[in-house]
């Protein structure tokens, strides 16, 4: 009873681990997961000690309804629809399940063996059903299992799967005429868009992780077609819904694909049939053995008066639960497939499909120096004197508050906004005139933005000069300045609210990243993060001083000599873009600055980060990689179509 209360937790509970952060689910899960498995082996292995100890027909007898079990732990073992695995590391251990399976499966057919010889022979058949359907289960597991982990990093059947997606070069061409078409209905199909998704999840999954040859682009013939048919779909009626929308349903099914037999199942059915259906199959004939070993079994408790065998009422309350349990759990699995993934949402189950709903969390988490010292600051006055004991018991209540968990914010129509639009004005840019290198960054976003201000010099000048940091320092080194360099002008109140909040959004979630999950981070980053925070008091003293933006605004330097290096380059940055005379140009800059360092971490964060992160409900840096694989960005590159024509 405890393994199958453990399954219902894992089928109940896991669907919700793609759209919720929670650490209590994820922590509970992580226990179930675990204990499920334990539990199930160590009552296996209990139930055949059992047999070899008892010996003879009288200490079997006593113990017969109990045997009658053990087929249902090989089911158990196999685990539900919804969870195959935790996490990325549970796929790579698929050998380790493959030589638990043999030593399970031969415990089993133990057991089974000596029903046939010395128990209830009524009781062989219903055995012998759930024992063939509890291997197949488990077998099925661990060939998920395999099958997400031969796109593991690190696999050593990486190299054949590259070259496989270089073979099928074509796909990544993708096809921006059914985008275009899907955007520009008056309301959004989402039919159209997961049968996009699902056309193309073969290339998505190869992006997602990292398999994609660097040296793929669009087919010369095309490019005139992909320039118009760019155009058109950055001018769509929706096509920012239907472009994050797709985003989603790629990132969902890939999620399926990593943790879920439902989802492997579904890819690898043969595309002349049905996958959905092929699922429904399988699911049938997992019914159909159920209910006929639940019908068996009541027989043989009909017959069991005339029998040499007395079962206690108890075990036969314990065994009807099992068998109908188990087939409670099939009919659940089968629906929470149907309404939670995306895979069932192409076939008749598309009515029953929540396609609504988010296949993510939407948020945002958010980290701000200038902001969390002030914070620590305020805690600190509050703590009030009483002795080394009153300051220990003070300790130990407020530990929680002293490394609060990061504030989460809903991630905006605005933030959306600002990062598509950049992401096909570059697409276009790219396209026409240059090649966009994303596997380093140095600003090129950004002084796209500054050369469009060449006609006036007063502007120019100045957001070159800004810019120029940015060749200067190393990628963490950046983001920290530039994050400075956000805070203060939003401090200073100016500028469009569409630049402004999205832009100081994706700052604090960028810096979270780096700072509190040391993503993309060596050890001279961490150490350079370390300082700057240490700097920060003093500079918030100014910070909060009346008429420290206008000097920053008349370019008195004299203000940063006492700032930690860092701190200072961000002032010498922020007076040279308050030289610029148009607010919004500053900002122009600053958001291009933004998403440039959001899109190079979403291609070079590793492939491991986006999927671990999608157990945890997910993260926006993923969303905008998929969002990248959408406009095929990362492959639009002039510079290679001019050389092959």
């Amino acid at each position: 009873m405890a393994s199958f209360s453990l399954q219902v937790f894992l089928l109940l509970s896991a669907p919700f681990r793609r759209r919720h952060g929670s650490r209590l689910l994820n922590g509970s899960l992580w226990v179930a997961y675990l204990m499920a498995d334990y539990v199930a082996t160590y009552i296996l292995g209990r139930l055949t000690l059992l047999l070899a100890v008892a010996g003879g027909n009288e200490g079997t007898r006593h113990h017969q309804l109990a045997l009658f079990w053990a087929p249902f732990l090989l089911l158990h073992l196999g685990g539900q629809e919804t969870i195959t695995a935790f996490s990325m590391e549970d796929n790579t251990l698929w050998k380790r399940r493959l030589l638990d399976l043999i030593a399970q499966v031969a415990m089993s057919v133990y057991v089974v063996g000596k029903q046939w010889r010395q128990g209830d022979r009524l009781l062989v058949a219903p055995m012998v059903l759930m024992f063939v359907l509890g291997a197949v289960k488990y077998g099925e597991r661990i060939w998920a299992l395999r099958a997400a982990a031969a796109r593991a990093p690190g696999s050593s059947s990486i190299a054949s799967l590259v070259a496989h997606a270089y073979r099928k070069e074509g796909d990544w061409n993708g096809d921006y005429g059914r985008l275009v078409g899907i955007s520009s209905q008056d309301k959004i199909s989402i039919e159209s868009i997961l049968k996009e998704a699902s056309v193309e999840f073969q290339a998505s999954l190869d992006f997602f992780m990292d398999m994609t040859p660097s040296n793929i682009s669009i087919s010369p013939r095309r490019y005139a077609f992909f320039m118009d048919t760019l155009l058109q779909l950055k001018t769509s009626k929706n096509v920012y819904g239907m472009a994050y929308k797709l985003a989603e349903m790629h990132v969902s099914l890939i999620y399926d694909y990593l943790y879920t037999k439902f989802g492997t199942v579904r890819f690898h059915a043969s595309p002349k049939s049905n996958p959905t259906m092929v699922a429904a199959l399988q699911w049938l004939v997992s019914l159909g053995l159920t209910s006929v070993a639940l019908a068996l079994f009541a027989m043989a408790m009909a017959g069991n008066t005339t029998s040499n065998f007395d079962y206690s009422e108890s075990d036969i309350l314990i065994s009807y639960i099992l068998l109908v349990g188990a087939i409670a759990m099939e009919i659940s699995s089968i629906f929470i497939a149907l309404t939670s993934s995306c895979w069932a949402g192409i076939a008749v189950a598309k009515h029953l499909h929540h396609l609504d709903a988010g296949e993510w969390s939407g948020k945002l988490a958010q980290y701000n120096m200038v902001d969390a010292c002030v914070q620590k600051r305020e805690r600190r006055q509050q703590t009030s004197p009483g002795g080394a004991v009153g300051a220990l018991i003070r300790r130990i209540l407020q530990a929680p508050c002293e490394t609060p968990p990061p504030p989460h914010i809903i991630v905006s129509p605005e933030v959306k906004k600002l990062l598509l639009d950049k992401v096909l004005e570059i697409a276009i840019e790219a396209l026409d005139h240059n090649r966009w290198d994303f596997r380093r960054f140095h600003g090129q976003w950004a002084l796209w933005v500054a050369n469009r201000f060449e006609g006036s010099d007063a502007a120019a000048g100045p957001a070159h000069k800004a810019l120029s940091s940015i060749q200067k320092l190393d990628f963490v080194a950046t983001v920290v300045v530039w994050h400075l360099v956000t805070t203060i002008c939003f401090q200073a109140g100016d500028g469009p609210g569409e630049l402004t909040n999205p832009s100081n959004d994706l700052s604090g979630y960028i810096m979270y990243l780096v700072a509190k999950r040391g993503l993309m981070v060596d050890s001279n980053g961490h150490i350079m993060i370390a300082k700057t925070q240490m700097g920060v008091p003093d500079f918030l003293d100014e910070l909060h001083q009346d008429g420290f933006i206008q000097k920053l605004r008349e370019g008195k330097l004299q203000y940063h000599d006492r700032f930690q290096l860092f701190i200072a380059g961000a002032c010498m940055v922020c007076v040279e873009l308050f030289k610029i005379p148009e607010a919004r140009d500053r900002w122009e800059l600053i958001a291009a600055v933004w998403t440039e360092i959001l899109c190079y971490m979403a291609l070079n964060c590793g492939a491991t980060f986006h999927a671990k992160h999608l157990t945890a409900g997910g993260e926006f840096l993923t969303q905008a990689k998929m969002l990248l694989f959408v406009i095929r960005l990362p492959f639009l590159n002039k510079k290679m179509l001019m050389g092959m024509l």
